[in-house]
């Protein structure tokens, strides 16, 4: 089941003329603004908007089984149950129907969308969208991913190996990462809507594996790590992958980390 309906305010945005990381505090009876560090070490406070956004997450009963509706998937003792699942830009839900050996897409409004089977022998474990509404796979076991158009067709499948994943599958400016022992390690690419292998990390990255990836904006990589429970550092690198400078964030309620392209 998913959970229960909440209204969250949309985090403010206020333009730079630099690329930008907004940091998000966590939601309180009094809200705060968020923290915006800027490509200098300065950290500012950025005021709201006038009016509050806020996005509605819907609460949905999903059965379990095999009919058309439902979601079958391993549970453990607890009875916790899908593995992975993925929102895109339009409010769908897609979700890893493991055992149904398929993926599930569910409406914004719970109602059930489509069923997107997924070919043998790829196991579905981990799934991803991005900006265009194609659906990626993931089977870390065998190291197989797949691409699916926004209708759920098969578009390519490629071989990938990562040591000791641990996930989640995430996108960032066209590059899928897959969190692992030693940090996030590139996966695949997106090249004019195409999922293409990535042979060799070190030519997407400044190193092998980087922790917390989370931008690239105007040719700048953001790689994100919390060093203790009060803070964390955010570490930028160059179109060449040399470092540019480490900005500090000192903050007990630093909670999400966005970016936002160059204004």
């Amino acid at each position: 089941m998913i959970p229960p309906a909440v209204a969250v305010p949309s985090p403010p945005f206020s333009p730079a003329p630099t690329p930008t990381a907004a940091f998000v505090v966590s939601p309180s009876l009094s809200p705060l603004p968020p923290i915006v560090a800027t490509s200098t070490p300065i950290v500012d406070q950025v005021q709201s908007r006038p009016q509050e956004e806020y996005e509605q997450t819907l609460s949905v009963l999903i059965p379990v089984g095999r009919e058309p509706g439902g979601v079958d998937v391993p549970r453990n003792a607890s009875g916790f149950g899908p593995q992975s699942f993925a929102v895109d830009r339009q409010g769908n839900t897609n979700i890893c129907d493991t055992i149904n050996r398929r993926i599930q897409q569910f409406a914004a409004d719970g109602s059930h969308r489509m069923t997107i089977p997924v070919a043998k022998p790829l196991v579905p474990w981990d799934a991803a969208v991005d900006d265009g509404g194609n659906i990626y796979v993931l089977d870390d076991t065998q190291g197989m991913l797949d691409q699916h158009d926004h209708q759920g067709r098969l578009k390519r499948r490629i071989s990938v190996v990562v040591t000791h994943p641990r996930g989640p599958m995430h996108i960032v400016s066209g590059m899928l990462y897959l969190s692992s022992l030693s940090g996030d390690c590139p996966i695949g690419a997106i090249v004019n809507g195409r999922l293409e292998p990535v042979l060799d990390p070190d030519q997407v990255m400044p190193q092998h594996c980087l922790e917390g990836i989370v931008g690239r904006t105007s040719g700048l990589l953001y790689s994100t790590q919390t060093t203790d429970h009060i803070g964390g550092l955010i570490d930028m690198f160059d179109r060449a992958g040399s470092p540019v400078r480490t900005i500090r964030i000192a903050d007990p309620a630093l909670t999400l980390i966005v970016f936002s392209p160059q204004r």
